[in-house]
């Protein structure tokens, strides 16, 4: 009778034991299997594309880190909300191409998280380097003159309603107009508050607590930055606007979760074959067209552009960056409209994310048309966003193409 209760304990003890070493090595020494499995994608394209491949799986959820209106995140600063989506992650999910480098330091002292490179491998085309000072362009330039008067204009009347007490001292009842105790401070709002024509005091000072700020080594330059100037990698991270390089991402997350969760490969495998069906229909749709897009001359308003114009054979002849906090000179200004004149060019791809103002104004001088693209930063939570996106984009270009071709 000893024995067999001996026996039967020693094999309860070793199938214990078993199971629990499965799930250590199932889970790379996670147990999420009890809880689920959490996957935090960096932005809205890899949360649309994180969507489609867990599609359906029970126990796994997908969380996006970013708001999906947050748009590119090449100035974004993680938050306290941020931290504690980072902290119940077993999976994260980047684009790469340094898209993410806000979040390079947090993720390097989290070893336990799997991170997994939607664009490891890839060759990246090189971003915008345009000069934005306008210091090509002499003074007498009649272009430049024309533009500098109506910049300076715009400037003048934003910067005294944004700042009507420059030339006074800070008062307390200045102060009160900037609480900012629950707010995460951006390169915008630097920018209105300039500290070059006055002294701050210490009572002013401490009216800006930055308690819910999670502080990267890009602050401090971002306070010291009184003409605005960004500094970003060369890389143009923005690929997946080409269908097959975005291909070639559904397949690199599809193997990295894959690996960390074999339980579900199937499944994985499954959504991506779907998914990659979808995709490779959109792409044919823009093979379509490629007979006529090829070799066309572009100015883009967008560096994610440039991977649609590869996908087509298509040339940028210039790189605008209107990303909402860089005011355009009047150079640049002068610059784009001179070379739309010179190449005869007759297309501007802006995007609906920021305002294309300048767009239309450099329009209204030149004989190009503005045609407004989706560069599939923003949207909700549909997981056929970056399809109807795509989609929307093509009936564009095939309007743009096939008006110049009448």
């Amino acid at each position: 009778m000893k024995r067999k209760l001996k026996f039967l304990l020693s094999v309860m003890l070793i199938l214990s034991l078993i199971s629990y070493g499965a799930i250590k090595i199932q889970g790379k020494n996670k147990q999420y299997q009890e809880e689920g499995l959490t996957i935090v994608t960096s932005f809205y394209p890899m949360y649309i594309a994180a969507l489609n491949i867990a599609d359906g799986i029970d126990g796994v959820q997908v969380v996006n880190l970013t708001e999906n209106q947050t748009g590119c995140v090449h100035d974004y600063q993680l938050t306290t909300k941020d931290m504690r989506t980072l902290s119940g992650a077993q999976v994260v999910i980047l684009n790469g191409g340094d898209m993410e480098e806000f979040m390079e330091d947090v993720l390097n002292q989290q070893e336990e998280i799997q991170v997994i490179d939607s664009s490891a491998g890839m060759d990246f085309l090189t971003g915008s380097t345009h000069n934005h000072s306008g210091e090509s362009y002499q003074e007498d330039n009649e272009l430049y003159n024309q533009y500098s008067e109506e910049i300076d204009h715009d400037h003048t009347d934003e910067e005294s309603s944004n700042h009507p007490e420059d030339d006074h001292d800070h008062t307390d009842e200045e102060s009160s107009n900037h609480p900012e105790d629950d707010h995460i401070h951006t390169d915008e709002e630097s920018s209105n508050h300039p500290e070059d024509d006055h002294d701050h005091t210490d009572e002013e000072s401490s009216n800006h607590p930055e308690d819910d700020h999670i502080h990267t080594n890009d602050d401090s330059s971002n306070q010291s930055e009184s003409s605005h100037v960004h500094t970003h990698s060369n890389l143009n991270g923005h690929v997946w606007l080409n269908v097959h390089r975005y291909m070639q991402q559904i397949q690199t997350i599809t193997e990295g979760l894959c690996e960390f969760d074999p339980t579900h490969e199937a499944m994985y495998r499954k959504n991506e074959d779907k998914y990659l069906e979808q995709l490779q229909s959109i792409k044919e749709e823009i093979e379509s067209i490629k007979e006529i897009a090829n070799g066309a001359e572009i100015i883009i308003f967008h560096d994610s552009f440039a991977y649609l114009a590869e996908e087509l054979g298509m040339e940028v002849v210039h790189a605008v960056n209107t990303d909402g906090e860089t005011a355009l000179s009047a150079g640049e200004i002068a610059e784009v409209i001179e070379e739309i004149n010179l190449h005869d060019i007759k297309y501007l791809f802006t995007e609906e994310q920021y305002e294309h103002t300048i767009a239309d104004r450099i329009e209204a001088e030149t004989n190009a048309t503005v045609y407004v693209m989706d560069s599939l930063v923003t949207g909700g939570v549909n997981k056929d966003s970056y399809l109807k996106g795509m989609k929307k984009n093509i009936e564009m270009l095939k309007e743009a193409l096939l008006k110049d071709q009448k």
